[in-house]
């Protein structure tokens, strides 16, 4: 029988404060430098942090728009070598 995959997940939510509306296009290093340097204030919340298996895994990996063969599974969470 296959083994399933197993991997962390970790959802981290980042609150923004500014006194004008901050442009979509900013990645999320600009967003943090500008709240480390410049203008904005933030602060970080860990929502999540678990350990998800087998076809749960792959299907977050698809849903983030990467293939499960990146950690070495197939779309069925089992390991693949």
């Amino acid at each position: 029988m296959a083994k399933k995959k197993t991997l962390y997940y970790k959802r981290i939510v980042f609150d923004i404060l500014s006194e004008d509306p901050i442009p979509d296009s900013m990645t999320l290093a600009e967003l943090e430098r500008e709240c480390n340097e410049g203008d904005f204030v933030g602060s970080t919340e860990t929502k999540k942090n678990e350990l998800v298996t087998g076809r749960k895994a792959a299907k977050m990996v698809l849903n983030m728009g990467s293939d499960p063969a990146f950690f070495q599974m197939n779309d069925f969470g089992n390991e693949i070598k």
